[in-house]
């Protein structure tokens, strides 16, 4: 028998089509020698070991896989989809992480790309994004920046040499690239544009660059001192204080702001200081207004009074004129308005859309008077968001004083909504329908009854009247009840056939109840005015005498018992008129 060392085997070339190269194996823990072909070979390796590409070992801790090697240009890790259509992403999923969110991806879109969930990337885009895993909350943040502490975050448009770095963020803010001094701006990210527009766009950005690159210029002294000449031919924004210094001052220098209202505010030099005279009335810019800014000898002197009496007081509170803002006034505080001082023809604070003062109030108190815009409904909308969050309209009520707080006594109105429609010459003072909460009783913090009473007008009166009751028990109509679907109520069916029943008048309207065997009925907790019905079927094969629990008299049957027939039906409706057994009346109908 010849004899083949392996290591003398010519070497082969895997065919195309692995499953028909067969290799020879031995499994060691069962001694079985066998075949395998290429392809369930390659089906079956796992690397249990981190994935080493390269001719070096791994240098770092937690490293799954390791790509390396020597390169005089570059050395590269390529994923490549050849589906127009498709995408190449790299993905990095959280632990609770999913297909559909907890993930970071980067990638590039196909030539022919085109998906309207994500019609943000365009063909040929390439991408980098963050789904957190809960869309309607704070978490999954992209986070774009280097940890070495002066370096900077460069932004290249149109190529990739330095020519092409168009801006940069560092520790002190976002630059642009030919300044050093740090500034805000906004970056605008334009898509969808073909080149033409692009070319517009790259036009007129680099006209706005060099316009800012001018201003910059011009303000580029440390000292923040302007020294040039300032020509602003739109709108200037000051959002600090604005000071003009002339050494020496001029005779006469003036700055002229002309008002839409055609009022001049003049700026004046005085010693070396600029104070505002008013030709006519003060306006009072945007900005807060120092009291420095209204002092000085070459002044108007009505106009000085009226500023600075109108913020004399040390403790912020405008105590003197009116206080007019044309614009949007915004507050990152409290607005407290704390004021006594106002008639019964007015209201402390007033809001109106219409440009002019609402009606006059019917009555004196007005809190709050909101005028709406004519032809549409004025709305007052509140929004809540978040488990248990709800809108609450809450009215407090107290006798006494602010200071001296006192219990609300029986009777005492406690909240009301009211409505009101304009006659031919005025509101109703109390309104045409309302909606009143009163004290039932008198208040302690233990008992606090109440009840709601409803209050319209009818037809051809202006006077209210009180058509329904709601108490903590019962519900008391005072007008004509017209359920046009009738009432409904809810029967109590006792479970079984039955030899006693108890009607209880509080709670019970309707009953139907079975039995095979003699039945007694009696009666509890009477309500004066109460009816109830009762509904009896004898499923036995006897007659079956019932005891209504009634007197002889108080019955359409002259008799405190009748029989039901054997697999009858019989009909009782009692009233109970004054609240006892003796005013209680029954009608008995059966076969």
């Amino acid at each position: 028998m010849s004899t083949v060392k392996i290591s003398e085997l010519a070497g082969i070339n895997l065919n195309s089509n692995t499953s028909n190269t067969i290799f020879v194996g031995v499994d060691l823990p069962t001694l079985t020698t066998g075949k395998i072909s290429a392809t369930s070979l390659a089906q079956r390796l796992y690397l249990n070991n981190s994935l080493v590409v390269g001719n070096n070992n791994i240098l770092f801790p937690n490293t799954v896989g390791q790509f390396s090697g020597n390169s005089q240009t570059y050395f590269q890790v390529n994923l490549q989809n050849f589906t127009g259509n498709g995408s190449s992403d790299f993905v990095a999923t959280a632990d609770n992480g999913i297909d559909a969110n907890g993930f970071i991806n980067m990638g590039v879109n196909g030539s022919t790309f085109s998906d309207p969930n994500y019609s943000a990337m365009l063909p040929n885009d390439g991408y980098l994004y963050v789904h957190g895993p809960f869309d309607n909350q704070p978490i999954g943040n992209l986070v774009i920046g280097t940890a070495t502490s002066n370096a900077i975050i460069n932004f290249i448009v149109g190529g990739t040499t330095s020519q092409n770095i168009v801006g940069y963020i560092s520790r002190t803010g976002i630059h642009s690239s030919s300044i050093d001094n740090a500034i805000s701006s906004n970056i605008a990210v334009v898509q969808g544009v073909n080149l033409t527009q692009n070319t517009n766009i790259t036009t007129a950005n680099n006209a706005a660059w060099a316009a800012f690159n001018k201003a910059n210029n011009a303000l580029a002294n440390t000292s923040g001192t302007f020294g040039g000449d300032l020509n602003v031919a739109g709108t200037m924004n000051v959002n600090n204080i604005l000071t003009v210094i002339t050494s020496p001052p001029a005779s006469s220098p003036s700055i002229t702001v002309v008002s839409t209202q055609n009022q001049n505010l003049l700026l004046q030099a005085v010693s070396n200081t600029w104070t505002f005279v008013a030709n006519g009335t003060l306006l009072f810019p945007d900005n807060t207004i120092q009291r420095t800014a209204f002092t000085g000898s070459a002044i108007d002197q009505p106009a000085r009074n009226t500023a600075n009496n109108a913020l004399a007081n040390t403790t912020n509170i405008f105590t003197a004129g009116d206080f007019n803002v044309s614009r949007k006034l915004t507050t990152n505080g409290t607005v407290v308005f704390a004021n006594s001082n106002f008639s019964a023809t007015e209201a402390a604070v007033t809001i109106s859309a219409s440009g002019v003062p609402p009606a006059t109030p019917a009555n004196d108190g007005y809190m709050i008077h909101i005028s709406g815009k004519n032809g549409v409904p004025a709305r007052i909308i509140t929004d809540s968001y978040g488990t248990g969050a709800y809108s609450v309209y809450a009215s407090r009520t107290a006798r006494g004083t602010l200071g001296s707080p006192a219990p609300v006594q029986a009777n005492d109105i406690i909240g009301r909504f009211s409505a009101n429609g304009y006659g031919n010459t005025k509101f109703q003072t109390f309104g045409t329908g309302r909606i009143d909460f009163v004290a039932a009783e008198n208040y302690t913090d233990a008992n606090t009854g109440s009840r709601i009473q409803f209050w319209n007008c009818t037809i051809g009166s202006n006077t209210l009247t009180n058509i329904a009751t709601f108490n903590g028990n019962s519900v008391i109509f005072t007008g004509a009840v017209e359920p046009q679907k009738g009432f409904v109520y809810t029967p109590r069916l006792p479970v079984g056939n039955q030899t006693a029943i108890t009607i209880d008048y509080r709670t019970d309207s309707m009953i139907k109840a079975n039995l095979v065997a003699d039945l007694t009925i009696s009666h509890s907790n009477f309500v004066t005015g109460k009816v109830v019905e009762v509904w009896l079927t004898n499923t036995g094969g006897t007659q079956r005498t019932v005891t209504h629990g009634c007197s002889a008299l108080n019955s359409t049957i002259n008799s405190t018992t009748f029989t039901i027939p054997a697999t009858s039906s019989a009909y009782l409706k009692y009233f109970s008129i004054d609240g006892d057994i003796a005013n209680t009346f029954v009608t008995v109908q059966h076969a």
